[in-house]
């Protein structure tokens, strides 16, 4: 560059030999005595001196002599300010240096010095005479050609090289002062002189004024860091161009250049300006060091483009300096910069930050004293705000400030940080600091307490002597200067200094451009600070080419498309999206880019947008870890954390213009994120990544500060500044102040007041209370201000306290109703009791808990302490319980549906969702939102819950109709008393016929055969004999089904769950049931006022349907109190005891009210239930106030009117009944060979010398049982059942028996064996250690017979019975009559009875006799009918009977003559022939040859049995019955 060859000199020697001017030793040598230098360039005066004697004091140069005037040195003057260097000293050289040389530095210049010897001054005469000179092309010659001259205004010596340039293209060739050449109209030439190209002439047009040509007004300019320059220049051309484009650059390669206004280092800090035709002025805003460079100008036009290697005009930048020279106590003070400033600037100077006004030079016009505090500073008239860093005139210790930046562009909403440092003297101590933009009179307001910048405004410090400013959420209003003002404690500083100017702008989109193609400018009203990155959105979409402020490319002119741009680091606060043509093209539109709200509040966030919409829906990149498809945002209303707490408002599908609305509830810090909206045509979609609205959540916190003596300063703070300018309220122990509404508050410092804040509109979210002075107030925190819970479930709130360390706590409570300042512990409270819990983990922490939660405990929770001198905690806010239950919504076109899991409130701690399909967990989706679209199916129900309480889950729900299958349990939760009976109800709904049902409780999975299949729980052994089911129909499409529980035991607190099955569904195993809890009544004495004691008849659990309670005291029964609290006066020997009605057996121990030694007897068992045949033993321990002594003790079972007898007197019991003992204070019943009539309620009576005891309490019932075998089960598999008709004590080991023989393989009550195998075995059971009591056996149907009356013959029109008899256990429950040969059955019953009988009714008659375990058909019966006759008929019936009775003699031979092991009858015939052996009747002997068996060996000695299928028609004749026997 030609500004690196600045320092060389061109001069002229007009004498050859230097000039030496002298006298008494005096003399001043000057070489050479006169100079020529071009303009611009720097120039040397050499010299050198001597003088006679002394010290020299001062030197100096100087052009100005008039007589009587003293001199003034060169460097005083502004005209050479920052140009002159003197290169000499004060022992014999003088030389002195000029920069950038001017046409009036043309002077003659002299040397002066004074020394310490009296007349020691003198001047060396006559100088050095300096010319300054520039360059011109002088044009001579004829039309055609032409000679160049380049001339001075003084002649340059040395014989210097000229350079010239053609059309500002250097030429190489020619290198003399003259140059020749033709004569066109479009040339233009310029000269310089080698090693100053850069101080070249301006060019000439050869020919007229039509030629191309650039001229710049400065060829060199020196301007302020942060101010404005304006670079300027003319231009020609031939006059038949037309110039098409103009631009200003600084780079420039191979002939390629780049318009500044492209580029991204200058955009929005250059403008083009123009005056006329032909000029150009380039207008620089905001100077920075790295702008000092050559800047060119270009143009173009229709036929040639010009300005690329013509020198242009070089910028330098500078900032400004206070430089300090001097001696130890005087001190020259000059305002120096690394150029020289361009047109002569007035100077101002600055004293400690106040302005003088006196000097108005670069060298400040009087010494000045070196003073340990002053600090000076300069600046410029018109740039006062760019004045020099401040400097101390002695050391680093003067009072001063410095800062960082001058000036500050930032975005509105943006954070900004305005520094400074500053100094002191070593002996102040800085005693506050603050920063201000107000100042009146020397009077400023700390920006700390200004309520416009409270909350945004922090002080911030890295090292003992800086301080840092941040203010945040900018607003335009903020644009103003900003000053720093330290305190010492000995002075105060920083009023009247120029500080930092903050200009606070937004960002818009500006279109330029033709019709088709358009350029698009991303301004600001100021120059952001930084020279950030831009970013460039097409339709939301972030376009990741272009970098710079002005978009890379032109836009085409499409209706449809928007832009917006932002710069990196602050992509929420872009630009707002514009059209490129017209106002119809998509865009989204946010209310509001930044939104700061309190922390369990509700806020909208809104846009508008444009566009014919299909789908829309709102998104938080912060989620996108939770998306299926990372690229793919998903609606926010299916985002498990914000389920219940999202809804939609104002979305109108087809809209081409309107609002959205995203509306978010009980907002938590959680929540701080960035929402953005996006929506879809049928052939567009709105870019994902366009910033939308920034949330921010805040807590309030009250800041306290120290204000004037015996004063607090109190801020409500939040972590961002609230939007909508709230009005805030203030509480003082836990009281409402109406005065203020700010968010600063004024105290007095007490110890005992504590301080809290809210904003109107939102009182239940107020700031936790703090202590005004140290941590001795009184103060209640609670944990959390507001609490969803899911019915039926648990909760702890919390709160901690204070109170002043002289005060001991005497009593804590929570409450929930108070009226006028009174309270009722909810420990004490009806609806609570044995619901609310008590905890603490430290001294001064307190959690109440509340289980089984209802509905109706939704209200407001607050702590309450006593202390030995005050009560704290009425009226300040406490939290908030909400108690919701599940439902599901439906919603969703004609085919998909979408179910969500919705709540009242929004439940705390952000659950996982659980979804269940048709009673079965999916385990794929855990948000409150099912994943996917729901087919609408009539047969599918859905229901959800949270992890952790999956036994509160929702209602099943069908997805369409009300067809769908579901199980709806009537109870979640049940509690029951330990011995009582419970039902466990459910509706459920089968689609198609149900064909099988059943109960189970996961808990037994551990004995189920295969874990993944639930057994009944009527096969349970450990329910034996205590199950059954009610209501249940199979078939049935809808209908309750109750499964009962007798004789409840704290084993049997578990979960139940239905299940069923239709020909093609099963109901899922893992839909929650009712969950069982099984508890005992205990009284828990608590202290209340002075000898009062407070009971209570607690449980485990809540006891279902809020029974009615009973009290005993000393064993009688309490007409008065029926609620679960009972207060008594503490007498020693009283006992009580509590029982719930309807249950008065199931009752509590009794409890003495003080200390152990009441009257009292507590039974081991309430109820035993033992063998018939058996031993048991009735226990008890029993106690007594210690001055009593027992004189007897006795067990009975009878009493009336007080009167008992003791059992070992009793005839009934005598030697079967036994006491022992095996302490002092227990008794033991025991009673052996148990019978049936032992069914009864045993008491133990003790007397003592002052009283007896043990009439009224109740004691333990006995019941004596045997064993019964149930059998159940289908036709081929059977299931036998070991029933009591009470459950016996201790679970024991069951046995089974096998036709009298012990099974090994079975020891539960239950046995299950095939009813294919042998029907002849018999069944029976017990328990091991009583195997000698076991139950009668059980057996199927067995010598089953017909037997007929009346007996004798049958004659047409009489009647007939008969009757069925069988030997089985159980008992026969089903005879059926069938006759041969006949499909269906006769009839039913025992007896069968044919009255009237016909002919037709003769035949082969059996039984069928069943019972549960199996069936056996009796022998066939025949039935012969005889028809009435005449007496002819009479008579041949005679002889044929006289026939018969010789052929039964004939048989009767036969059978004494034929071998044994003859063959049965035919299978059909059920052996209708007679064995030999049978006792059968002879007139059927009579009979058995008639016909042989055809089937028979015929050489067989026997006859053939009659067949009654094959017989003729004439036996009819021979009516006679008797039975066959099979």
């Amino acid at each position: 560059m030609a500004l690196r060859k600045a320092g060389s000199v061109l001069v002229v020697f007009f004498w050859s030999v230097a000039v030496v001017l002298g006298q008494d030793g005096w003399s001043v040598t000057y070489t050479p005595q006169s100079i020529c230098a071009l303009k611009g360039s720097t120039v040397h005066l050499t010299c050198s001196y001597t003088y006679p004697s002394g010290t020299v004091t001062s030197i100096f140069w100087f052009t100005k002599m008039e007589t009587g005037v003293k001199p003034e040195d060169l460097c005083q003057d502004p005209e050479y300010a920052g140009r002159l260097e003197y290169h000499g000293d004060k022992e014999k050289d003088c030389t002195l240096r000029i920069k950038d040389l001017r046409e009036r530095d043309s002077s003659t210049y002299l040397f002066r010095l004074l020394t310490d010897q009296e007349g020691g001054t003198y001047t060396g005469s006559p100088g050095v005479k300096l010319s300054v000179t520039d360059l011109q092309v002088k044009v001579t010659g004829g039309h055609q050609d032409k000679t160049l001259t380049c001339i001075t205004t003084c002649t340059l010596t040395d014989n210097p090289t000229f350079i010239w340039y053609k059309n500002g293209q250097r030429l190489d060739e020619p290198t003399s002062q003259q140059y020749s050449v033709n004569s066109y109209y479009s040339d233009s030439y310029s000269c310089a002189v080698e090693g100053h190209e850069d101080h070249h002439s301006p060019a000439v047009c050869v020919r007229g004024e039509s030629c191309f040509n650039v001229t710049y007004t400065h060829q060199s300019i020196c301007a302020l860091k942060g101010s404005t320059v304006d670079i300027s220049c003319f231009y020609t051309h031939p006059s038949w161009h037309n110039v098409t484009e103009v631009s200003w650059f600084s780079k420039w390669e191979s002939g390629v250049t780049k318009d500044l206004s492209q580029d991204s280092e200058y955009t929005s800090r250059v403008e083009y300006h123009r005056q006329t035709e032909k000029d150009s002025t380039l207008r620089i805003t905001d100077l920075r060091v790295s702008d000092s460079t050559e800047y060119k100008f270009r143009f173009t036009t229709n036929e040639a483009r010009w300005g690329y290697s013509f020198p242009g005009t070089t910028l330098t930048v500078t900032g400004l300096q206070v430089k300090v020279t001097g001696g130890h106590q005087n001190k020259t003070l000059t305002c120096i910069t690394t150029c020289t400033l361009t047109d002569n600037p007035t100077y101002i100077w600055y004293k400690n930050g106040q302005h003088l006004d006196e000097s108005t030079s670069p060298q400040y016009k009087d010494p000045v004293y070196s003073n340990y505090v002053d600090s000076y500073s300069c600046a410029v008239k018109g740039h006062e705000d760019l004045h020099s860093p401040a400097v101390c005139v002695r050391g680093e210790s003067c009072m001063n400030v410095t800062y960082t930046h001058q000036s500050i562009c930032a975005l509105k909403g943006s954070t900004v940080d305005i520094s400074c440092f500053y100094t002191h003297p070593s002996w102040h101590n800085v005693t506050e600091v603050s920063w201000f933009n107000k100042w009146e009179s020397g009077v400023t307001k700390d920006l700390s307490q200004d309520s416009e910048y409270t909350s945004r405004v922090e002080y911030h410090r890295q090292t003992e002597k800086d301080s840092t400013m941040r203010i945040t959420d900018l607003r335009v209003s903020d644009s103003t200067e900003y000053k720093f003002r330290f305190t010492t404690n000995e002075a105060r500083w920083g009023y009247s200094f120029p500080g930092t100017t903050l200009t606070v702008t937004g960002l818009q989109v500006k279109v330029t451009g033709g019709h088709q193609n358009k350029t698009l400018t991303c301004i600001t009203t100021c120059t952001l600070t930084d020279n950030p990155t831009y970013i460039w959105y097409k339709n939301g979409q972030h376009l990741d080419e272009s970098t710079s402020p002005q978009y890379k490319d032109p836009v085409s002119s499409n209706y449809e498309d928007s832009y917006s741009c932002a710069v990196k680091g602050h992509e929420d606060l872009h630009s707002p999206a514009v059209c490129v043509q017209g106002q119809s093209c998509k865009r989204v539109t946010y209310t509001k880019r930044r939104i700061c709200v309190l922390k369990g509040s509700t806020v909208d966030i809104s846009c508008t947008y444009v566009g014919y919409v299909t789908s829309s829906l709102w998104f938080s990149p912060k989620r996108n870890a939770s998306w299926t498809n990372k690229l793919t945002p998903e609606d926010l209303t299916r985002d498990p954390g914000y389920a219940g707490r999202v809804e939609y408002a104002g979305r109108e599908s087809g809209t081409y213009k309107s609002p959205f609305t995203l509306r978010i509830t009980d907002l938590g810090e959680e929540d701080s994120a960035e929402y953005r909206f996006t929506f879809k045509t049928y052939n567009f979609e709105w870019g994902h990544s366009f910033p939308g609205t920034t949330l921010s959540v805040t807590g309030l916190q009250v800041k306290v500060t120290p204000a004037a003596e015996g004063q607090k300063t109190l801020t409500c703070s939040t972590t961002c500044t609230l939007t909508d300018n709230p009005t805030y309220i203030w509480y003082k122990n836990g009281q409402h102040l109406d005065e203020p509404t700010s968010q600063q508050y004024s105290v007095n410092s007490y110890y005992s007041d504590s301080y809290s804040c809210a904003v109107e509109g939102h009182e239940d979210h107020h700031s936790p209370a703090v202590c005004i002075r140290g941590e001795s107030c009184f103060n209640v925190t609670y944990t959390h201000q507001s609490i969803c819970a899911l019915k039926g479930s648990t909760v702890d709130i919390s709160c901690f306290y204070t109170h002043p360390s002289w005060h001991n706590v005497t009593e804590v409570s929570w409450f929930n109703k108070w009226e006028s300042g009174v309270t009722k512990d909810l420990s004490q409270d009806s609806e609570y009791t044995s619901r609310v819990e008590y905890h603490q983990q430290t001294e001064k922490y307190s959690t109440l808990r509340i289980t089984d939660l209802r509905d109706s405990d939704s209200t407001e929770y607050k702590f309450r302490f006593t202390t030995n001198e005050a009560r704290w905690g009425y009226s300040f806010p406490g939290t908030t319980l909400t108690v919701t239950g599940f439902q599901v919504k439906v919603t969703g076109g004609n085919q998909d549906k979408t179910l969500t899991c919705i709540t009242t409130c929004t439940l705390t701690d952000n659950p996982t969702y659980i979804w269940y399909k048709n009673g079965q967990h999916l385990d794929e989706s855990t948000s409150p939102q099912y994943k996917d679209p729901v087919y609408s199916n009539y047969e599918d129900s859905y229901s959800c819950a949270v992890k952790g309480h999956e036994d509160l889950h929702s209602p099943a729900v069908c997805v369409q109709g009300q067809s769908c299958k579901r199980v709806t349990y009537t109870k979640r939760r049940i509690c029951v008393l330990k011995g009582s009976t419970v039902d466990i109800s459910c509706t459920y709904v089968g689609y198609d016929t149900v064909t099988s049902s059943l109960w189970f409780s996961p808990k037994q999975s551990a004995s189920w055969t295969n874990k993944l299949t639930p057994e009944d729980l009527t096969r349970n052994p450990g329910y034996a004999g205590r199950v059954e089911y009610a209501g249940r129909e199979s078939g049935t499409y809808k209908g309750p089904f109750t499964l009962r529980i007798t004789d409840l035991r704290e084993e049997d607190s578990a979960e139940y769950r239905f299940t069923f099955k239709t020909y093609n569904f099963e109901w899922g195993h893992s839909f929650p049931g009712t969950t069982l809890s099984v508890t005992g009544l205990e009284v828990k004495v608590t202290p209340a006022a002075e000898g009062q004691k407070t009971l209570t008849c607690s449980t485990t659990c809540t006891l279902t349907d809020n029974p009615t309670f009973i009290w005993y005291k000393n064993g009688q029964r309490l007409d008065e109190p029926t609620s679960q609290q009972y207060s008594v006066n503490s007498y020693y020997s009283d006992s009580y005891s509590c029982a719930v009605e309807g249950h008065e057996d199931h009752h509590s121990p009794a409890v003495c009210v003080r200390g152990e030694n009441c009257l009292n007897v507590t039974y081991t068992h309430q109820s035993i239930c033992a063998l018939k045949g058996s031993t048991v033993d009735i226990s008890c321990f029993y106690t007594h106030p210690s001055w009593h002594n027992i004189t007897e003790v006795s067990w009975f079972n009878k009493w009336e009117s007080g009167v008992t007898k003791d059992l070992r007197q009793v005839s009934e019991y005598t030697s079967r009944v036994e006491y022992h003992r095996q302490r002092e204070k227990d008794s033991t019943l025991r009673i052996t060979d148990l019978r049936e009539s032992d069914s009864t309620e045993y008491k133990f009576r003790f007397t003592t010398n002052e009283a007896r005891w043990g009439y009224n309490f109740p004691g333990t019932t006995l019941t004596v049982t045997g064993f019964q075998v149930k059998v159940t089960g289908g036709h081929q598999d059977k299931t036998l059942t070991c029933i009591t008709t009470c459950t016996l004590t201790d679970n024991p080991t069951y046995i089974w028996f096998k036709n009298g023989q012990l099974l090994d393989e079975s020891t539960s009550p239950q046995y299950k064996y095939s009813a294919s195998s042998n029907h002849e075995n018999s069944y029976s059971c017990g328990v091991k250690g009583h195997e000698e009591l076991h139950s009668p056996a059980v057996y199927a149907p067995k010598n089953t017979s017909v037997s007929v009356s009346p007996s004798g013959e049958i004659v047409e029109g009489s009647s007939v019975t008969l009757t069925c008899s069988s030997d089985a256990n159980p008992p026969v429950d089903k005879y059926t009559w069938y006759k041969k040969n006949v499909a269906s059955p006769k009839a039913s019953g025992q007896s069968y009875s044919i009255t009237n009988i016909i002919s037709e009714d003769r035949g082969d008659y059996y039984c069928e006799a069943e019972n549960t375990i199996a069936s056996m058909n009796s022998t066939a019966l025949m039935i012969i009918v005889a028809v009435k006759q005449t007496s002819v008929m009479t008579a041949a019936v005679g002889i044929i009977v006289v026939v018969l009775v010789l052929i039964l003699c004939l048989s009767g031979l036969m059978c004494f003559r034929r071998p044994t092991g003859g063959s049965d009858a035919t299978a059909d015939t059920q052996s209708v022939r007679p064995d030999c052996n049978s006792d059968t009747s002879p007139d059927y002997d009579t009979l058995a040859s008639v016909h042989p068996d055809p089937n028979s060996d015929p050489n067989s000695d026997m006859y053939t049995p009659l067949n009654m299928k094959t017989r003729s028609p004439e036996y009819d004749t021979l009516a006679n019955v008797r039975g066959l026997y099979h």
